[in-house]
């Protein structure tokens, strides 16, 4: 009995050690004001929280910290999708991308691969609908976060959902 409980102890201790890189915080604990980057401002990344795989079940947003190349201003972008940065990145020049202009992109990109006249027009149908929107942008209640760099993420910038692209090839 003993050992049981010496090992379901052990087991606790590291379970509880495996979370502590990721941390959520809710939507309401940011300042969402959606034109706080116009659509394809360029933008540089200053910060970019933790992501994991993405995956069918995802649940959260991501966070890219940026400050527009126009005025000067710092926001918060949440994005649904994988990251597209990485540590080379340095001065390299992104692009903010908006919610409604993605759910456009993403049902082109889908007529220019189906050559089917049927899929076509129902993927037509369907640019109009929430759910290409809500794939686009995702609809959660909360952000990954790491706690190491929470002074840096609870900030008092403005918060908007978009996309952060390095290229706007195929996003126009």
């Amino acid at each position: 009995m003993k050992r049981k409980i010496v090992f379901v102890t052990l087991c606790l201790l590291y379970l509880s050690g495996c979370n502590r890189s990721s941390h959520y915080l809710k939507i309401s604990e940011y300042k969402i004001r959606e034109n706080a980057l116009g659509n394809f401002e360029p933008v540089k990344v200053l910060f970019v929280g933790p992501s994991k795989e993405y995956t069918e079940n995802r649940d959260y947003y991501n966070q890219v910290i940026v400050v527009s190349l126009i005025d000067g201003d710092t926001v918060n972008v949440l994005y649904a999708d994988e990251p597209d940065f990485n540590r080379n990145d340095g001065d390299t020049k992104f692009y903010f991308v908006d919610p409604e202009h993605i759910a456009k992109a993403v049902s082109q990109y889908a007529i220019e691969s189906i050559k089917d006249s049927t899929t076509i027009n129902l993927i037509h149908d369907a640019a109009n609908d929430t759910a290409i929107h809500s794939y686009s942008i995702g609809d959660y209640k909360k952000v990954m976060v790491n706690p190491k760099y929470i002074e840096a993420v609870k900030n008092n910038h403005p918060t908007l959902f978009g996309k952060v692209v390095r290229d706007t090839t195929h996003v126009l």
